[in-house]
Formats: C-alpha cells, sequence, structure tokens
C-alpha cells in the first residue's frame, strides 16, 4: 500500500510540473495563426494597440501612401533601425523602461518637432521625451541625450 502511494505523488508531481512546463514553453511560442486573425483585423494604413501573449503592442499595417512618406522621413530620423522600410507592417513594444508607463501613438505633430520636420504619425516616449516614426525610428533631437532614447523595442 505504502508503494502505491508512493508512485502515484509521484506521478502527480511528475504531471504537475509538465503543466507548468507546458504552459510556460506555450507563453513564449508566437502562434502565426493567432496573430494572423488579429492582424486581419486591422485595417491598411492604421496603428492600433492590441494585446498578444501578455504583451501590449502597436500594430501598425503600411499602406503604400505611408511607405512612401516614410521614405521621405529618413533624413529627420537619426538612425535607420526599426522595422525596415520595406516591411509591411510593424509590431513596437509599447512598454517603457518605467514600470505601467507605455509608449503613446500621436497622430498630431509634436510641439518639440521643428515646423520643416515630415510626420506622418508616430510613438512618444512619455518617460523620456523621445518622439519615433511609425517604423520606431528615432527623430533627430527630439531628445537631449540619444542613449536614454534607447527605450523602443520592435517585435518584427
Amino acid at each position: 500500500m505504502r508503494k502505491w502511494l508512493i508512485r502515484l505523488t509521484a506521478l502527480m508531481i511528475f504531471l504537475l510540473v509538465a503543466s507548468f512546463v507546458t504552459i510556460f514553453f506555450r507563453g513564449l511560442a508566437w502562434s502565426p495563426s493567432e496573430m494572423k486573425d488579429i492582424e486581419s483585423n486591422i485595417e491598411l494604413g492604421v496603428t492600433e494597440l492590441i494585446q498578444y501573449q501578455n504583451q501590449r503592442l502597436w500594430l501598425t499595417k503600411f499602406s503604400s501612401e505611408q511607405r512612401q512618406k516614410l521614405v521621405e522621413i529618413n533624413p529627420f530620423v537619426v538612425s535607420e533601425e526599426g522595422c525596415g522600410l520595406t516591411a509591411e507592417q510593424c509590431l513596437v513594444q509599447s512598454a517603457t523602461n518605467r514600470q505601467g508607463v507605455i509608449v503613446r501613438y500621436i497622430q498630431a505633430k509634436p510641439d518639440i518637432l521643428k515646423n520643416d520636420v515630415l510626420w506622418i504619425g508616430g510613438f512618444i516616449d512619455p518617460t523620456t521625451g523621445a518622439t519615433y516614426d511609425l517604423l520606431g525610428r528615432l527623430y533627430k533631437n527630439s531628445v537631449r541625450n540619444q542613449q536614454v532614447a534607447n527605450s523602443i523595442h520592435f517585435l518584427n
């Protein structure tokens, strides 16, 4: 009887550990079909905040007009980092370096950018004041210290 109880206890512990491992790895994996369902609900030219795998993400699906304007923005941004000019869509993590504060999407041109700077919408990190285009590229002179502006992350 005692051996039977030990085996039963070992089996229950094994099943418990296996369940936690399965849940952990399922949370790490990106489900392409789940993401395709989310993508299909967003129209071209629109940026929306979505919830995917316990993350809040900004998803932008680019229209051909937006892609052309993003090329024209090149002289106004610091680097070519981001989702890339050929991307059909861009996923940007909304989390900032400060817990509970998210990167904001804004359509109106921020006051910090000069009048001659092209703006078609983008993101502002409220913790640093850094301003990014829809591809997540940092605008020149949008923040005094470029090193604090590395708060935006891409998932493409």
